[in-house]
């Protein structure tokens, strides 16, 4: 799986800068209207008027943000939407292979038991066992049966 992490963490020291210089901007022309016009309240506003298509400008870079925005989550959506199928994929492959290490734990305790039996040292060659013949031959052959299976499987785990 690729290690790629984001690093990109959003900065918000622009935007409140931003929203700073814009109120200062604010209360300043409030005093400015106010020091020029000396409360001539008609002429003032003739004067606000003048400036409604400025709303409008604001009103455009509003929307323009927005779509900015719905841009960036667009981004954010596809980058999380392929980092669950890698994580998915990572899923499937570690469970296939606890499958197959399973499975040659299982070989590996059979091949124990199957050389036990075959030990002269352990007294069990040729015995019967809760109606389970023990000869050598039957058990040789299980024994390399259990060996290939063994071999078949780590060939399958190095792919």
């Amino acid at each position: 799986m690729d290690e790629q992490k984001s690093t990109y963490k959003p900065s918000y020291k622009p935007l409140l800068i931003i929203t700073i210089i814009i109120t200062i901007v604010w209360l300043l022309s409030f005093i400015v209207i106010k020091v020029v016009f000396k409360n001539n309240y008609s002429t003032m506003g003739q004067f606000g008027d003048l400036f409604g298509s400025i709303n409008s400008l604001y009103s455009g870079l509003a929307f323009a943000g927005l779509i900015y925005t719905i841009f960036l989550q667009r981004n954010e959506l596809e980058l999380q939407r392929k980092e669950l199928q890698d994580t998915h994929d990572e899923v499937v492959r570690t469970s296939n292979k606890q499958a197959l290490q399973l499975k040659l734990n299982s070989l590996n305790a059979k091949l124990l038991a199957y050389s036990i039996i075959l030990n002269p040292q352990s007294g069990m060659k040729n015995r019967t066992i809760e109606n389970v013949n023990l000869h050598e031959d039957e058990i040789k052959k299980k024994l390399i049966f259990t060996l290939n299976e063994i071999e078949m499987l780590e060939k399958e785990e190095i792919k």
